[in-house]
């Protein structure tokens, strides 16, 4: 009961939150480095929010994988709590979304303000051929260009087809691809409105260099993304040690609240 009592509590604070923000800041929506500014300090007092309110903290592995430069990062997607740490995590995040959010009431007015990229899944090949033309455009200013290869939200323990923009994306951009893996949806549940108290984590896994080959590329990025994720959900045994091995790291190397997100910026 008391899950469900703190959970409503944060619930109202987001959207309430969102509205103040854009009342004091509305003149961010018309520059892309104010509404980043703006954007990116609202995730942060949100997950903030989130630990003081509702007990849920994170923690990210490998936070020496996190770029300064232009990559594509292809992350599980669980929760709207990805999307909310990658937009503070990344220095320069650009992230590739439903084109229909950008209709959403100050969430949408940001994140077109922001610069993100939205896809419009009904204009097949057209869609694809206006993303790649905005990625271009973005990972030239060194943005790094966010996707979640699923397209929608999947349970713990669950994955769907990954859609081939990612592999357009790959081709295309000629960076390194970062898959992402976490443990998100064990926490933020969808689409249940529960937040349960616990640490998130997030893992940045080793990058994958470009030249690839199509299938070649799908493969190794999903294994990456579902094997720890899984592993992150404690569904699959532990790694091999020849795994383990690589992805071993000290432990102070790991950040383990949201008051470290972003210190690893310039």
């Amino acid at each position: 009961m008391l899950t469900l009592i703190r959970s409503t509590v944060f619930n109202l604070v987001m959207p309430m939150s969102a509205i103040l923000t854009v009342m004091v800041f509305w003149f961010s929506l018309f520059n892309r480095e104010w509404a980043l500014i703006v954007g990116r300090a609202w995730n942060r007092a949100m997950l903030g929010s989130l630990k003081l309110i509702c007990g849920l903290d994170h923690q990210i592995l490998h936070p020496e994988r996190i770029p300064d430069q232009a990559v594509l990062i292809a992350a599980k997607h669980q929760s709207m709590w990805e999307t909310m740490a990658l937009a503070i995590i990344l220095p320069k995040p650009c992230i590739i979304l439903k084109k229909e959010l950008f209709n959403i009431p100050v969430f949408g007015w940001f994140c077109r303000s922001c610069g993100f990229i939205g896809i419009d899944r009904e204009a097949g090949s057209a869609a694809m051929r206006e993303m790649l033309t905005q990625a271009k455009a973005r990972a030239a200013e060194g943005f790094q260009i966010v996707i979640f290869p699923e397209g929608t939200r999947q349970k713990p323990g669950t994955s769907s087809r990954y859609h081939p923009g990612v592999a357009g994306l790959y081709s295309a951009l000629k960076i390194p691809c970062i898959p992402v893996a976490h443990n998100a949806g064990l926490f933020w549940q969808y689409p249940s409105v529960v937040k349960k108290a616990g640490r998130i984590t997030m893992s940045f896994e080793e990058p994958i260099e470009p030249g690839l080959k199509r299938k070649a590329f799908m493969e190794k990025l999903e294994t990456a993304i579902e094997t720890t994720s899984l592993h992150l959900a404690g569904m699959v045994p532990v790694p091999s040690a020849e795994q383990a091995g690589a992805r071993s790291e000290p432990e102070e190397k790991a950040v383990y609240d949201s008051s470290h997100l972003g210190d690893h910026q310039p």
